[in-house]
């Protein structure tokens, strides 16, 4: 039992170091697959921690253009070709934006955490770098 107590803690631990400084570090952005596998290792803890909250992270471009509900948005990956990891949406007013982003490009993005699902984490107020 003290086994499992003291992994519980240090997992904790290391949530906190690692999500004080993802939210913390203006300049650094993280790698689109290791915020999404931390969020499917444990999808409480990240609603709890960035629910509302910015999250900076890089990535390859997978798709560009509107969403379901015809917002401009950007899904990244972590490699070209494989399935999107996160689902950005931009502002309505930053549809033009879109024309300078490619497919397969590495991209520095911040959103707001919405949602985390199996297959994807959804960004709202998304801003591209």
């Amino acid at each position: 039992m003290d086994l499992l107590l003291t992994l519980r803690m240090l997992f904790l631990s290391i949530s906190l170091i690692y999500s004080t400084s993802l939210l913390a570090n203006a300049e650094r952005f993280t790698e689109a697959k290791m915020v999404f596998q931390d969020a499917v290792t444990d999808q409480s803890m990240l609603k709890n921690e960035f629910q509302d909250k910015r999250i900076k992270l890089t990535g390859i471009v997978a798709y560009k253009g509107p969403d379901i509900f015809g917002l401009p948005s950007i899904e990244i990956t972590d490699k070209f070709g494989q399935p999107s990891l996160f689902l950005c949406v931009l502002p309505l007013s930053k549809y033009p934006s879109l024309i300078d982003v490619s497919i397969g490009q590495r991209i520095n993005m911040s959103g707001v955490f919405r949602r985390v699902t199996e297959k994807r984490i959804t960004m709202k107020q998304c801003k591209i770098y």
